[in-house]
């Protein structure tokens, strides 16, 4: 295996919950064929926000451009379920959109960079905003059964907060916004085209959109960013450590306390039954560089 010199925020993160993850998707190199539809859901309204703060300011063509490049991305996935999912999509985010006022300032999709133990570590946040002269970051999080206190709760010891704020530093940022947008449970009736199934969904969600939306504010004290700095630089180290052994599995040991802390892990079959170049074929693909 050849000498790790880049790595992103997210393969960090993935080290830190499970190392065995980490080895199915970084070293192994593969990711499921069909992702999780709640994990789609969030993957389409991602997208569908970038290109509408870039200026497409009509949230259908958004939605659609975000559904095309999904399905290119997963060709095996359940067409009847995208058609779905983007009726239940138009209507989250048309009313999402009726509700939060645009802001000041955005910089979408901003690429983070900064050198740590000689390794090159690299990242996206959903946007960079302004409030008067204050800046914050701007990410977007989609959640399905999870209570937004307890998901505030997580946030508050949360690394993904703090190794933002730590590469941002010279933006002299005050901390991230959350925009929480919750994944809503409706049936489409049979006789429902996805524009009426989402225009549906919309008046239900204004009725009471606290029910489905929250955007709140996370901080971390200059204290936190320091001791956080340490953490990171005996992450990077360990990693590369690691790396040296690819033929180690004791190296990347289980956590079986993450399996289901959201969605269950999609590499579970490898955990359960070992790793076998049918299992593989059937259920993984090779996994794609990231952007």
């Amino acid at each position: 295996m050849s000498e790790l010199k880049e790595i992103s925020f997210s393969r960090i993160q993935v080290f830190r919950n499970c190392r065995r993850k980490y080895y199915y998707r970084y070293v192994l190199n593969k990711e499921a064929k069909i992702p999780q539809f709640p994990l789609s859901f969030g993957k389409i309204v991602h997208q569908a926000l970038y290109e509408y703060h870039l200026g497409n300011k009509d949230i259908l063509n958004c939605i659609e451009k975000a559904k095309n490049d999904f399905l290119n991305a997963y060709p095996d996935y359940n067409l009847e379920r995208v058609d779905y999912e983007i009726g239940l999509i138009l209507g989250v985010l048309s009313a999402y959109l009726e509700i939060f006022p645009s802001f000041d300032y955005i910089e979408p999709e901003k690429e983070i960079r900064l050198s740590l133990n000689g390794i090159e570590i690299v990242g996206r946040i959903d946007g960079l905003i302004q409030e008067g002269n204050k800046w914050w970051i701007l990410e977007h999080k989609t959640i399905g059964s999870t209570s937004v206190i307890d998901f505030q709760k997580r946030l508050q010891l949360d690394d993904q907060p703090t190794l933002y704020m730590y590469a941002l530093r010279g933006y002299d940022v005050c901390g991230v916004l959350y925009n929480l947008i919750r994944r809503p449970r409706f049936v489409k009736y049979l006789q429902e085209n996805y524009k009426q199934f989402a225009e549906r969904i919309k008046e239900k969600i204004l009725r009471d959109p606290s029910m489905y939306f929250s955007r709140f504010k996370i901080y971390r004290t200059l204290r936190g960013i320091k001791e956080f700095e340490k953490e990171l630089r005996y992450l990077i180290h360990t990693i590369r450590e690691c790396h040296k052994h690819p033929d180690r599995l004791e190296v990347f040991y289980k956590n079986p306390y993450y399996c289901s802390s959201y969605l269950e892990c999609e590499y579970r079959p490898l955990c359960v039954f070992g790793i076998s170049d049918r299992l593989l074929e059937m259920l993984y693909k090779d996994r794609e560089e990231e952007k």
